[in-house]
């Protein structure tokens, strides 16, 4: 059984730019830091919750039945429950160092990233699981990730310009 899947270009440019500029205009940013400043944090970026309602629901439908499908077919889950959308901006030295989404606690099963950049508008921010090569095509505006929530996985630190992602986890 994988524990990664990847679609390049499953999200046309059109809805990547429509989602950027509705999460923009519509939501208010929260520093996204974890852990402490002084002795090295996990993460550093901007994040915006985006939430089930008329402004979202075409982008939820379209991503639960993405990893309905996917979910079934590639990993053997069913009845997999969307939490809310993290808008999620990493600028000039932003990162989330290596995780896993998965605790005790939240008991999330699928994890889920959206590229919604074209690759030439910034530099680093690479999205890495560990132990899984990633290739050049995987960082196209578009492309979707779905992994089991206990995968270790980070974002490299942003050296120039701005990624914008969206991500999300499935109980």
């Amino acid at each position: 059984m994988m524990d990664l899947y990847i679609s390049t270009k499953l999200f046309p440019d059109l809805l990547c730019d429509m989602v950027l500029w509705k999460a923009y205009h519509n939501h208010i940013p929260m520093a996204g830091l974890i852990g402490n400043a002084n002795e090295g944090s996990l993460r550093s970026s901007e994040v915006r919750w985006l939430r089930r309602g008329e402004l979202w629901d075409d982008l939820f439908s379209l991503i639960e039945q993405t990893a309905a499908q996917v979910g079934w077919e590639i990993f053997e889950m069913q009845d997999l429950c969307l939490e809310p959308i993290q808008f999620t901006t990493y600028m000039p030295e932003c990162y989330y160092g290596w995780h896993r989404d998965w605790s005790d606690q939240n008991e999330r099963r699928l994890s889920f990233s959206v590229q919604l950049d074209d690759p030439s508008d910034y530099t680093g921010g690479d999205l890495e699981f560990q132990e899984v090569p990633m290739k050049d095509n995987q960082r196209l505006k578009g492309t979707f990730f779905l992994f089991k929530s206990e995968v270790l996985h980070q974002v490299t630190p942003v050296t120039k310009g701005s990624r914008h992602s969206l991500v999300g986890w499935f109980k």
